[in-house]
């Protein structure tokens, strides 16, 4: 995988995977033919079903008033269907996509032969390069980060490298030059120039795109000033469908055995993953002191909590090759058989290791930030000091998280995989309507001249300035100085669905008969 991520104000060019530990590619429009009665009934069933699943079923109007036969894409009527339910905060809909207003923020439809769901066990497995870059002033690009295992990481690059040549073409921020670039990171290989330093002449790596096992954790350290050791760790994906992570179980042990009493997690780029993985993660962190406490729950619309979602008797349980998962009375369990009572969908933190004892912990976020990333901050929240740092381009404005507290599971509907929002997540305090977005406690530039771990690295820095205000004033914003006023593109991924959306829900609460 690589992407190019310029920073500016003009924002337009998909062109690759951002992060895509275990990602999913969505279909084109599906068109129907409106005289197949194969295909009425497709249509039919996307909205019958979002009756009966859809979180906001209560604003969708009668089958007659929406007339699901008069679309001509399931995509459009899916939209349209997420559209209905207004957040009285915004005025807008809980689904609206500021970044594509024409497609719903959560909810998606992935056609079954393209979708990359269920083919590697432990959605770890990627193919590309494996980094991303952003330019920070005119005719500057860096490296923004390595994934760890990639052939970029194998090959020594690290966040921060100033890229001068792409294939031995020399560096400009211009949009010839971006689409030069989106041209060429397609290809099986790909060369990158750094710039000389102090520790290096200049050099040239020479990439090969392949498969890879992708590790989440990009860098971890601990600092002690003071006799006060604090814990920091950047992570980029929560990428393991059974919840258990070797890489945060050596780190969090050695957090224990060091004592830290001060913990900061680097989610800036982090879109989500894996539920049973922001589980896992959670119980590392939280106290003993809290252990066996609400740590979230699942809060169902009335029609499911309610066992009236009756669709859901054509939905198989099955494993991750297909076959049923198990029986009831001799026939495959469905997901009918669910509990999708609140008192069902509540889950309690089980502490079996990591830190002990600990009063804050402090997130650096961005825009990217989302889903299983905002589960995480927000299930800690009752219980932990919790401060969020915000980086942007822009370090003046306020930063933001994504906005998505819901989740789903996958329906199977004609060809298709239909991802409705279907439950919303909560706290132990039952907060959770951050939908336009978590607010950051302070926000500062991300500035991509410096490694993650670096003190000089604005987020970092900004989050030690917490800590340790004497010691860490806050750095101010490098490219309002300089001025980055340059031509340039934002070049983002070709996120397939909306950001951290598939293979959130790890299980199904089956109820007792």
């Amino acid at each position: 995988m690589i992407s190019f991520n310029p920073i500016g104000l003009k924002h337009f060019v998909v062109f690759f995977i951002l992060l895509a530990f275990a990602s999913c590619k969505k279909s084109e429009s599906l068109t129907i033919e409106k005289e197949n009665p194969g295909d009425l009934l497709v249509r039919d069933s996307v909205f019958s079903y979002a009756k009966e699943v859809y979180f906001w079923n209560d604003k969708l109007p009668s089958y007659q008033a929406f007339n699901p036969r008069g679309y001509i894409t399931l995509d459009q009527e899916l939209f349209d269907i997420s559209q209905y339910a207004i957040n009285p905060e915004t005025q807008k809909p809980f689904e609206y996509n500021p970044q594509n207003p024409k497609a719903s923020k959560y909810s998606a439809i992935v056609v079954n032969d393209n979708a990359a769901e269920n083919k590697v066990p432990d959605g770890s497995l990627n193919a590309g390069f494996g980094l991303t870059f952003v330019s920070v002033q005119e005719d500057d690009i860096r490296i923004e980060y390595v994934i760890s295992g990639s052939p970029a990481a194998k090959a020594g690059l690290q966040r921060g490298m100033k890229v001068v040549k792409f294939n031995n073409t020399p560096v400009e921020t211009k949009t010839l030059f971006y689409k030069y670039l989106n041209s060429i990171v397609s290809s099986a290989q790909i060369s990158i120039t750094i710039e000389k330093s102090v520790l290096q002449p200049e050099k040239t790596f020479t990439l090969q795109k392949q498969q890879f096992v992708a590790e989440p954790i990009t860098k971890d350290t601990i600092f002690n000033y003071n006799g006060v050791k604090t814990g920091y760790l950047s992570y980029l994906r929560f990428s393991s469908p059974n919840g258990q992570d070797k890489q945060l179980d050596e780190v969090f042990s050695r957090f224990a055995n060091e004592n830290i009493t001060e913990l900061i997690v680097d989610l800036r780029y982090n879109p989500g993953g894996y539920i049973s993985t922001a589980d896992y993660f959670a119980n590392l962190i939280i106290p003993s002191a809290f252990d066996k406490q609400v740590m979230r729950k699942e809060k169902y619309n009335a029609v499911m909590q309610n066992n009236g979602a009756k669709l859901l008797k054509n939905q198989l349980l099955t494993d991750d090759n297909g076959r049923p998962l198990f029986y009831i009375d001799n026939r495959p369990a469905t997901m009918a058989d669910g509990d999708y009572s609140l008192n069902a969908n509540t889950y309690n933190f089980d502490k079996t290791a990591g830190i002990s004892s600990l009063k804050r912990v402090i997130f650096i976020v961005s825009s990217q930030t989302a889903s299983a990333s905002e589960l995480l901050i927000n299930c800690l929240r009752p219980y932990l000091d919790v401060k969020l740092v915000g980086v942007s381009a822009n370090g003046s404005q306020q930063v933001k998280t994504y906005g998505k507290p819901v989740g789903f599971f996958g329906l199977k509907i004609g060809r298709n995989t239909v991802y409705y929002s279907m439950f919303q997540n909560l706290n132990a305090r039952d907060e959770g309507n951050y939908f336009d977005g978590m607010y950051t406690d302070l926000t500062t530039d991300d500035d991509a001249r410096f490694n993650f771990g670096d003190t000089n690295e604005p987020g970092l820095k900004a989050s030690l300035g917490l800590i340790f205000p004497s010691k860490f004033a806050r750095q101010e914003s490098f490219r309002k100085e300089a001025g980055a006023d340059f031509n340039s593109v934002e070049f983002k991924a070709d996120l397939a669905i909306p950001t951290g959306l598939i293979k959130e829900r790890s299980h199904i609460r089956i109820k007792k008969f």
